[in-house]
């Protein structure tokens, strides 16, 4: 059995199974959850500040919102169907706090009653709007996301390098969600405390009307991933989606590109969210190693 600190396992051992709730509808799972972490406060030394960035509404979070440092460009998880900068800003305010660095969540267009064209848009339009401001070129821009959110970005990074535009510097995934046509192994392993292909195959129901499960914008797996930024990809041990940033390392080193995989024993899946324990800080601190390396 593999030993995690006496914090992880409390709230490990607190988390709920997610269960399909048949009455419910899209839009009252993202009220639930919207409502759930509302009241939570930004960590101590934190700030926030929202803005709309190219017709997009984004929410900044930073330990000194006017200093001059490293941006990260933040996408959500919640399936493309939920979330919010609201369900991410706790988390966003740890990661700035131990980045030392601008965190960017971006309000991206959800679906299934948006295309995922748009909500990749969205991601783009966000990042040339950063790119083209003064100063832009001593923060360095880097993409992180959760998720289904990691997923998103690579399919930006994929339409920046065919559209030839500027680049991220780098990506950090937490508990990529790689592939929705939950082909990989660690789906159905049981060690998740809240994910089950039930629950996961309910989400595919949400989504299919939208976007083929295998098309390459929701599941970079089957994307074309030559000439992208270095890659740190985060996942749990005990992550339902743990073998997709497994197989994700090996299609991007094939690529020829640089890629990290960090997997962290009986952590499940996007840990560093459920606030700051051991396992969790572990994580930021290697988040923040990585983009030290992508600095000037």
């Amino acid at each position: 059995m593999t030993s995690i600190s006496a914090a992880a396992a409390t709230i490990k051992q607190s988390i709920k199974p997610e269960v399909v709730d048949p009455s419910a509808t899209v839009e009252s799972d993202r009220q639930t959850w919207a409502d759930a972490v509302a009241g939570i406060p930004l960590a101590a030394g934190a700030i926030e500040r929202v803005e709309d960035i190219d017709g997009v509404p984004c929410r900044w979070v930073s330990p000194d919102l006017d200093a001059d440092l490293p941006i990260i460009v933040y996408a959500h998880g919640g399936g493309l169907v939920a979330g919010s900068s609201v369900t991410s800003r706790e988390f966003a305010s740890r990661l700035a706090l131990a980045i030392e660095c601008h965190v960017l969540l971006v309000e991206y267009r959800l679906l299934p009653e948006h295309h995922i064209d748009q909500s990749i848009a969205d991601v783009v339009s966000v990042h040339l709007a950063l790119v083209g401001r003064s100063g832009a070129a001593s923060s360095p821009i880097v993409f992180a996301g959760d998720s289904s959110g990691a997923a998103l970005l690579i399919a930006a990074l994929v339409a920046l390098r065919e559209a030839g535009d500027p680049l991220a510097a780098g990506l950090i995934s937490f508990s990529g969600a790689f592939d929705a046509t939950l082909s990989s192994p660690s789906i159905d392993e049981g060690n998740d405390p809240q994910l089950s292909r039930a629950a996961l195959e309910h989400w595919q129901g949400v989504i299919r009307g939208a976007v083929a499960l295998d098309d390459p914008r929701l599941s970079p797996l089957y994307a074309d991933l030559h000439d992208l930024p270095p890659m740190l990809l985060l996942a749990g041990g005990d992550d339902a989606w743990r073998d997709d940033s497994v197989r994700l390392a090996e299609r991007v080193a094939k690529s020829g590109g640089s890629v990290d995989l960090d997997i962290a024993a009986g952590m499940w899946h996007v840990w560093p969210a459920w606030g700051s324990f051991p396992e969790s800080d572990r994580a930021l601190h290697r988040a923040a190693t990585f983009i030290r390396t992508l600095l000037p």
